[in-house]
């Protein structure tokens, strides 16, 4: 257990008065963050030079951007980001796509289609006999996710151990399971096995099913405007030296100055954390907790591709490809059919996880996700209980099932309730 002070021993004049809050970090978390504390005076400090909730997307000469990664949601996943999208106005469409797995010998293939009417997405596939049989293999999968999705006891055993329990067919974990679900959740395969099963039932009980999948129309960039045109200071290029923390209150140390705040919001990544929260009898317990959550890197690129435009437009939208290794797969998607608003000239493509270079590349990113294991997830539930008069945490990492956008969302909504509880008290 965290050594706090009780709530009740946190109650003083300053929260029923104006706070003075410093955000940390100016992804999703920290906007959100700012955003949903914006009644108080809150300062947001990013040590990149720009705002890191879209600041990977690269600009075309016709003014629009592409998005980097290229994020699709869905309602029933992310109801938190779907509800504040709403209250900023943030336009979404539908995403009609089609999708193609390919194991590395390039002969064993899964495709399908799908088009969406009246709020519902009818899926298809080609009339084959082996895709018949994936797709019988893919509902008693989907059936498991339904049956599973709420039983607790999964959070304690890894989705690699559930494929082997519940005996799935190795064929559809190889050719689509591994690959759809590792590029969801920025990892390998050996990592994608660690996950708690639940969370990942509980995630393809929703986003395989038969409401579609949508995507901002700007891509984040629209969101990340529409948040930060209600903040109140933001300082880029201002990394955190240290953040110190007591019973009543927190100093932030900046190019060695101190700044006094009544409340301190950490919407950094939880395994950089360490390098600036001070270790005290108030923090030594929620930082060995924060060790625990797994991260990994990966690269995006932006490439143009040899080929007809109008040809482009005939093929699958979304591509995977497992890695000659086994090991992995990478996701490549064709912007011409996604994007359409875009304009594109030239036929031209966003890969996750490429293989090897390419000579027409155009940008590459490199990404930093939080990943999931059994014992994280645990480590996760408990900072999601913690409360401390001086300081909260907020990220994408915090998230009640896979660390996406929602979970930033979701956590900086949870410290505007926290402190709005103990205002109105």
């Amino acid at each position: 257990m965290y050594s706090s002070p009780c709530l009740s021993e946190l109650l003083t004049s300053e929260y029923n008065e104006l706070m003075k809050i410093a955000i940390i970090g100016s992804g999703i978390a920290g906007l959100a963050s700012a955003y949903f504390l914006r009644e108080h005076e809150c300062e947001v400090y990013e040590a990149k030079p720009f705002m890191s909730l879209a600041g990977h997307g690269m600009s075309l000469e016709n003014g629009k951007i592409i998005d980097i990664p290229l994020r699709v949601i869905h309602p029933e996943y992310y109801p938190q980001l779907f509800s504040l999208c709403d209250e900023l106005k943030i336009s979404l469409r539908k995403l009609e796509h089609s999708g193609s797995f390919s194991l590395s010998n390039r002969h064993d293939k899964f495709e399908y289609f799908n088009i969406s009417l009246f709020k519902k997405r009818f899926n298809f596939i080609k009339p084959r006999l082996s895709y018949f049989k994936l797709g019988a293999s893919f509902m008693r999968f989907y059936y498991l996710c339904h049956k599973y999705k709420n039983d607790s006891s999964y959070d304690m055993i890894s989705f690699g151990d559930f494929l082997e329990t519940h005996k799935v067919s190795s064929k559809l974990a190889k050719l689509v399971l591994y690959p759809l679900l590792s590029s969801i959740c920025t990892c390998d395969y050996e990592e994608l096995d660690r996950f708690p099963s639940r969370v990942l039932l509980e995630m393809m009980s929703m986003i395989a099913g038969p409401v579609p999948m949508e995507r901002f129309y700007a891509g984040t960039h629209d969101i990340e405007n529409a948040l930060s045109s209600h903040l109140g200071k933001l300082h880029l290029e201002s990394k955190v030296d240290k953040i110190i923390v007591d019973r009543d209150g927190a100093n932030l140390v900046i190019d060695g100055v101190t700044r006094k705040y009544d409340h301190i919001v950490i919407g950094t990544e939880a395994h950089v954390i360490k390098e600036f929260l001070e270790v005290n009898e108030h923090t030594e317990h929620i930082l060995e907790d924060l060790k625990v959550v797994p991260y990994k890197t990966t690269d995006t690129i932006i490439e143009t591709v040899a080929g007809d435009h109008d040809q482009i437009l005939n093929e699958k939208s979304l591509h995977y490809l497992e890695h000659p290794s086994g090991g992995q797969a990478q996701a490549s998607m064709w912007l011409n059919k996604v994007e359409p608003h875009l304009l594109l000239n030239e036929a031209t493509m966003q890969t996750w996880n490429p293989y090897g270079k390419s000579d027409r590349e155009l940008k590459r990113s490199s990404l930093n996700r939080a990943l999931m294991t059994v014992d994280s997830y645990q480590a996760v539930k408990r900072i999601q209980k913690f409360e401390h008069s001086a300081f909260s945490f907020a990220g994408s990492y915090l998230a009640q099932g896979v660390p996406l956008l929602e979970g930033g969302v979701e956590s900086a909504r949870r410290i505007k309730e926290r402190l709005e509880m103990r205002k109105n008290r």
